[in-house]
C-alpha cells in the first residue's frame, strides 16, 4: 500500500480544488480533462481499459470522440499521455480489450473495424499492427477469452449487414485474427458477453440473457435464458466471479437494480439477489449502472451518475456499498439519460483503479481501507410499529462528530440522535407509525472530512391491507398504489400467471380470465391476500 498520509493530504487538496467529489473510501490521485474536446450527443469520452508490464509500468487507455488515447499511468499522480491514435471517425463508442501484448479497439458507430496495437514495447513505442476491415466493419463490444484464444465480436456488422456473434482464433498471429464463423444466435443482436472456456453469457438487451456452449468451430448449443425477470430492463453486460458460480449483470434502464445471479447449473440460472446504488436517495433513487466488474469478492461498477461504486459481495445474497467516488457529483438528477462513469478499470497489480467519465475525462483513483477502520457496523430493522437502530464502533478513536440521519419517504435527511461520549456500542429506536418509506443512515467527522454509511430502507405499510376489483380494475381500499406480486391462479389452485412489480389500479381485461380465478396478492412486506375473480 502506498504513504496513505500522503495520498490522503493530496486527494484532500485535489478535491477541494478540483470538483469536489463525493466519495467514500476511494480517493483522486490523477485525473485528465481536455474541455475543448469535441462532443456528440454530450459525450466526450468512452470507455477505458488497463495495460500492465513485468517491469512494473502501467497504462491506461481512453476513447475519445475522434481517437484513442494512451496514458502512462505507473506513477498515478503524474500521468502522461503516450500515445493517440485517429481511428478516422467521429463516434461516441470505443470499446478495448487485451490478449498478450496486443490491445483490440472496436466501435460501434463508423466502418473503423478491428484495430490492433502492439503494446510490447510501451509506454516508449506503441504499435499499429493491423486494421481488420474485411470480417467487420462496427461493432459494439469484444471480449478475448484467453483460457481459448478467442476473440469474441458482438453486435456485429460486416458488408452484408448485421451479425449477431463473430468468432475469431488469436492463438496463431493476435495480429491477424483468424475468422472462425459468424454466429447467429436465438437471442439475436448481442449487446455485451462475458466468456469463459467458450461458455458464452451474452446480453441481448431488451430480448435478456442467454448462456451458450461454443464449440470449437463456432456451433453452439443454448443452455438456457432468462428473458422475463423482476426489473427487467435493458440486459446491457454481465461479469462472472472468478468461481464461476456468480454472475453480475447491469440492466441499462433507470431505476433497475443489478442483479447477482446463481450460474453453477448452466440450464438453469436464478436471479438470488437485486442491489444497486443510489447515492441520490432519497431525493431520487431511479439510478442506472453500465458495466459490472468482479475483482476477487468485490464487484466495480460504472454507475453512470454515481460513479465507480464498490460493492463487497463476500455474502453474494447481500451484497454491501463499501467504497465509492462520484465523477460527476454536481449531477443529483438520474433522469437525464447518460451521464457520469461509463467505464472502471480494477485489474492494475497497482491497485490503480482506472475510470472514465462521458464529459469529464480520465480518472485514477484508489481505495483507501484505513478509512473504513474508522467506519461504524450499522444495521437496522424493522421490529414491529419501530425501527431498531444498532451501531458498533471500531476500537480505534478517530470521530470528532457521529449523528444518526432519517428521511420519511421523499423528504432530505434530518438529524434524530447524536450519541453521547461515542460509546462503543449503541442502540436507538425510533418510532414509523405512519406508513411509508423510512431511510436511514450514520454520518461521522474525520478530521474535517464528512463521511456517511450506507443507506437502510424499511417499509411501513398502512394497517389497512384490503382491496377490491370494480369493472375489472384490481385498486385498493387503503389507497395502497403498488403491490410486490399479483398471482393469478384458476378454480382448481393451479398458477396460471405470476406478475411482479404492480402499480395499482391495475386492468385484469388484457388476461382475458373467464369463469371462476382467484387473485394472490403480495405487498412489499410479504403479507399475503387472497380474493375471488369476480367477486
Amino acid at each position: 500500500m502506498r504513504n496513505l498520509i500522503l495520498i490522503i493530504v493530496l486527494s484532500l487538496f485535489t478535491e477541494s480544488v478540483i470538483l469536489c467529489q463525493k466519495y467514500k473510501n476511494m480517493s483522486l490521485a490523477s485525473r485528465y480533462d481536455d474541455d475543448q474536446l469535441p462532443q456528440q450527443s454530450g459525450v466526450a469520452y468512452s470507455d477505458v481499459w488497463g495495460y500492465a508490464y513485468p517491469d512494473g509500468k502501467e497504462i491506461a487507455i481512453i476513447g475519445t470522440l475522434d481517437s484513442i488515447w494512451i496514458y502512462e499511468v505507473t506513477d498515478p499522480f503524474n500521468i502522461r499521455r503516450v500515445f493517440s491514435f485517429s481511428g478516422g471517425f467521429r463516434t461516441i463508442w470505443r470499446e478495448f480489450k487485451t490478449y498478450q501484448n496486443y490491445l483490440f479497439a472496436i466501435t460501434d458507430a463508423a466502418n473503423e473495424g478491428l484495430t490492433i496495437f502492439d503494446l510490447k514495447n510501451a509506454p516508449d513505442s506503441i504499435v499499429l499492427a493491423h486494421r481488420d476491415h474485411a470480417h467487420v466493419l462496427t461493432s459494439h463490444m469484444l471480449f478475448v477469452d484467453t483460457a481459448t484464444a478467442h476473440l469474441y465480436i458482438a453486435g456485429g456488422r460486416d458488408s452484408s449487414g448485421p451479425v449477431d456473434l463473430i468468432m475469431m482464433d488469436l492463438q496463431f498471429d493476435p495480429t491477424h485474427p483468424r475468422l472462425i464463423k459468424k454466429i447467429d444466435l436465438p437471442g439475436n443482436y448481442v449487446h455485451d458477453l462475458f466468456v469463459r472456456n467458450d461458455t458464452a453469457f451474452c446480453s441481448h438487451g431488451f430480448n435478456g440473457f442467454y448462456i451458450y456452449k461454443i464449440e470449437q468451430n463456432g456451433d453452439y448449443t443454448e443452455l438456457s435464458s432468462i428473458n422475463i425477470y423482476q426489473q427487467q430492463g435493458y440486459n446491457h453486460s454481465s461479469w462472472l466471479h472468478e468461481n464461476g458460480k456468480y454472475l453480475i449483470w447491469a440492466d441499462e434502464t433507470h431505476n433497475t437494480s443489478l442483479k447477482m445471479v446463481d450460474v453453477s447449473d448452466r440450464q438453469n440460472p436464478r436471479i438470488v439477489k437485486l442491489f444497486r446504488s443510489a447515492l441520490e436517495a432519497p431525493l431520487d433513487t431511479a439510478s442506472m449502472a453500465h458495466n459490472p466488474y468482479f475483482k476477487g469478492e468485490y464487484a466495480f461498477v460504472s454507475y453512470y451518475h454515481d460513479g465507480v461504486v464498490v460493492f463487497n459481495c463476500s455474502d453474494p445474497l447481500n451484497p454491501e456499498i463499501i467504497a465509492y467516488y462520484d465523477t460527476e457529483p454536481s449531477n443529483q438528477d438520474y433522469s437525464q439519460q447518460y451521464a457520469g462513469a461509463w467505464g472502471v478499470y480494477p485489474y492494475l497489480p497497482s491497485g490503480s483503479i482506472l475510470a472514465s467519465d462521458i464529459q469529464n475525462g480520465l480518472f485514477v483513483l484508489y481505495l483507501d481501507f484505513q478509512l473504513s477502520l474508522c467506519e461504524p457496523e450499522f444495521q437496522v430493522q424493522k421490529i414491529s410499529d419501530q425501527a431498531e437502530i444498532n451501531w458498533k464502533l471500531p476500537e480505534s478513536i478517530c470521530y470528532s462528530e457521529l449523528s444518526l440521519q432519517r428521511a420519511y419517504n421523499h423528504s432530505g435527511f434530518k438529524e434524530i440522535y447524536i450519541p453521547p461520549n461515542f460509546p462503543s456500542q449503541g442502540r436507538f429506536t425510533d418510532a414509523i407509525k405512519a406508513p411509508g418509506d423510512y431511510y436511514y443512515k450514520m454520518n461521522w467527522r474525520i478530521i474535517d472530512e464528512i463521511h456517511e454509511s450506507s443507506i437502510k430502507n424499511i417499509h411501513q405499510n398502512a394497517d389497512c391491507f384490503d382491496f377490491q376489483i370494480a369493472n375489472n380494475i384490481l385498486s385498493s381500499q387503503c389507497g395502497e398504489t403498488f403491490i410486490k406480486k399479483l398471482n393469478i391462479l384458476n378454480a382448481e389452485g393451479k398458477y396460471i400467471a405470476a406478475l411482479n412489480d404492480i402499480q395499482l389500479p391495475y386492468s385484469l381485461v388484457f388476461h382475458n380470465l373467464q369463469g371462476i380465478y382467484f387473485l394472490e396478492i403480495i405487498d412489499k412486506l410479504n403479507k399475503t391476500k387472497t380474493i375471488r375473480y369476480p367477486n
